[in-house]
């Protein structure tokens, strides 16, 4: 659609200029959009300022800051795909480039590598909106409605939706942080117009079954800027990169953890601990429910039996001292079995310490851990 040339401007500063293409200078559509691009006032760092605009010998032509640095085009024919970790800070500029575009009522449309420049100090920036739009007016023609790169738009674009939402520039958010970690958009075909049928009608594959090195929570939230409706993605271009700078981290995190001497160890001891402490309190719950149960059961002091000599079987039957709070029924010497209270739930079987019927007695210190023989003989 344009030529960009490196210029200088009055100043002496490095501009770059961007002129209209020969064959469109007499299409009214493609002057309207320089117009319109000359008109955005976009004043962000992650976007490429427009400088000037003009008109020479019928040619019109922008004058924009120039970028020192590459294309996210050009890393990518380089290097294949990026790690995780390299999209973080890259799709974290253009998102919040994109979340200011869309405050200002402003739809990129055509978010891909190709237009978003890398500057030698790290900063991505979002350039090229041309064929950006307000999102409160619609498409200049039916036929103009369809724009943007096939291969990044999204699939109300391909299907020629005159009033787009900043939805869309999320699906082509998506599509190119797909295209930066797997090395490739996730539809490909001969011509434009079978991609965007495959945009419309076709799921892609997940990230993590093109790319296996990316973690599968990681290409979820990449998955997710691809649904079919926009409804299902994220509601914001900076929704969307924080969520995948979190998943990015929890993955570094254990991929760290995991690689450091003793790290498999620690990471081992960390999920076994977090297994066995509900285990444990489960446990405990019904340790506890249990000897509430069993003691809620006991006489009361004053129903304690009085006579020294009960058979072993009706002692357990009344008394339920077969329990937590029974410390040990030893035989003794003589044939007999011996009963043993604890101090803290049972008052000695003790002819001397025995409330009287109808009184309430508690056992004093001196009858604590007294015995009472129990007539049975093995």
């Amino acid at each position: 659609m344009a030529t960009v040339y490196r210029a200088t401007a009055p100043s002496g500063n490095l501009v770059a200029l961007k002129v209209l293409s020969r064959h469109l200078t007499s299409d009214a559509t493609a002057r309207r959009r320089f117009e319109l691009e000359s008109r955005l006032h976009l004043n962000h760092p992650a976007v490429v300022r427009v400088l000037d605009y003009g008109i020479l010998d019928g040619t019109p032509y922008l004058v924009t800051e120039y970028v020192v640095g590459e294309s996210l085009e050009q890393l990518l024919e380089r290097s294949g795909t990026l790690s995780p970790l390299r999209v973080v800070p890259i799709l974290s500029d253009i998102a919040s480039a994109l979340d200011y575009a869309h405050a200002h009522g402003t739809i990129h449309r055509d978010v891909k590598p190709s237009n978003i420049l890398l500057r030698v100090d790290g900063q991505a920036m979002l350039a090229d909106f041309g064929i950006a739009k307000s999102a409160d007016r619609t498409s200049y023609t039916a036929t103009s409605a369809r724009v943007g790169s096939a291969r990044y738009m999204s699939p109300e674009q391909a299907q020629g939706v005159l009033v787009l939402t900043h939805s869309s520039d999320i699906y082509s958010l998506g599509v190119t942080a797909y295209h930066a970690l797997c090395g490739r958009c996730p539809f490909e075909a001969d011509n434009d117009i079978a991609i965007a049928r495959m945009h419309i009608d076709e799921k892609p594959r997940h990230v993590c079954d093109v790319n296996p090195q990316v973690p599968r929570a990681i290409g979820t939230v990449v998955m997710q800027a691809l649904e079919k409706q926009p409804r299902r993605r994220w509601y914001s271009a900076g929704q969307f990169a924080r969520a995948f700078e979190r998943a990015v981290a929890r993955s570094t995190a254990r991929n760290q953890l995991w690689r450091r001497p003793g790290g498999r160890v620690r990471l081992m001891t960390v999920v076994t601990v977090a297994g066995i402490i509900p285990l444990f309190a489960a446990m405990t719950v019904v340790v506890m429910m249990t000897r509430s149960s069993v003691v809620g059961n006991h006489l009361t002091p004053t129903e304690w039996p009085t006579a020294r000599s009960i058979p072993l079987q009706q002692a357990i039957t009344t008394t339920g001292l077969i329990s937590p709070v029974t410390k040990l029924i030893t035989p003794t010497v003589n044939g007999t079995w011996v009963l043993t209270r604890t101090p803290d739930r049972a008052p000695a079987l003790n002819q001397s310490t025995a409330a009287p019927p109808g009184t309430t007695s508690m056992a004093t210190p001196s009858a604590i851990e007294t015995t009472a023989p129990l007539s049975y003989t093995p």
